[in-house]
């Protein structure tokens, strides 16, 4: 069910998994996830957040975006953006990486962050709760409850969308060619996720999190670098399986039409565009897997 945490869940102390409830196995957790609730024990609550977690087999990709983010209409690259923008955008969240069973916990190892890496690892214990997914906080107390998306987009052919050539379920860890900066992908069903990281050479030295280092930047074109990160969400849609943008860390992807694309020398491709909003195509080279990851 939708809406608040029982005052027992929210106030369960750290490291304990509620006793008697039914923990999934992390082959029961692919798909998409949506999140209806975050509590804390203090009193706090977020409930409007909007929450997309795509989990393959192993690896995953998550995208959390405040409510009540601006109206981004005017901006159509990253060179539209204004200071302002930059602040607004810098409260959104986003990682990538592999799930892991860690005895009756769970563990979200982050490859990519949208936000300067925690101390913390990010951990959690999980119970279903009819069909609802309840997870507990590890390391730091919180309850989220989460539900399985059961609303699909138009049939398509699940086993080769046009636009996807690559594997259900497994996390593509990439390498671009020629500028060295890295990506993953991740298909699910009719579902996509796509998370390329800011340069490499962009680093919010020093900031706790990424408002504080667009804060601390000394030019417009700085921050504007610091929250070019993207994360984006969607469908693939149609006959065909053209993958289209949903949601995105870069509102100026959002409608925009979205490929994974199999090239003759072994590459793969994606759209993209330069910092003035001209399209290019960005070329990638398969990285191998972790060692415990898939």
């Amino acid at each position: 069910m939708t809406g608040f945490a029982s005052a027992a869940s929210v106030s369960l102390p750290i490291g304990e998994t509620p006793c008697g409830q039914v923990t999934p196995g992390l082959a029961d957790l692919q798909g998409l996830w949506t999140r209806s609730l975050i509590a804390w024990p203090d009193g706090r609550q977020d409930t409007t957040t909007q929450v997309v977690w795509l989990q393959g087999k192993a690896g995953y990709i998550d995208l959390r975006q405040p409510a009540d983010l601006p109206d981004f209409a005017p901006v159509r690259c990253l060179n539209d953006l204004t200071w302002d923008d930059c602040r607004a955008l810098a409260v959104q969240q986003g990682f990538a990486g592999t799930l892991l069973e860690d005895g009756t916990a769970f563990v979200w190892e982050r490859e990519l962050d949208y936000q300067p890496a925690e101390p913390t690892p990010d951990s959690g214990f999980l119970a279903w709760q009819d069909t609802m997914l309840v997870e507990t906080g590890r390391h730091q107390p919180y309850v989220e409850h989460w539900h399985r998306a059961t609303e699909l987009p138009a049939p398509v052919d699940e086993a080769q969308p046009g636009g996807w050539h690559a594997a259900e379920g497994v996390l593509l860890r990439l390498r671009a060619r020629g500028a060295g900066g890295s990506a993953m992908a991740l298909r699910v069903g009719p579902y996509f996720m796509f998370a390329q990281a800011a340069s490499p050479l962009v680093t919010p030295a020093q900031a706790n999190t990424l408002a504080e280092a667009v804060e601390r930047a000394d030019t417009l074109h700085a921050a504007r670098a610091l929250v070019a990160c993207e994360i984006s969400f969607g469908h693939v849609q149609g006959p065909d399986g053209q993958p289209v943008i949903m949601r995105s860390t870069l509102p100026w992807r959002v409608g925009s039409p979205f490929h994974l694309s199999a090239m003759a020398d072994g590459a793969l491709a994606t759209p993209g565009q330069e910092a003035d909003g001209q399209p290019c195509t960005l070329l990638w080279d398969r990285q191998p897997a972790l060692s415990h990851a898939a």
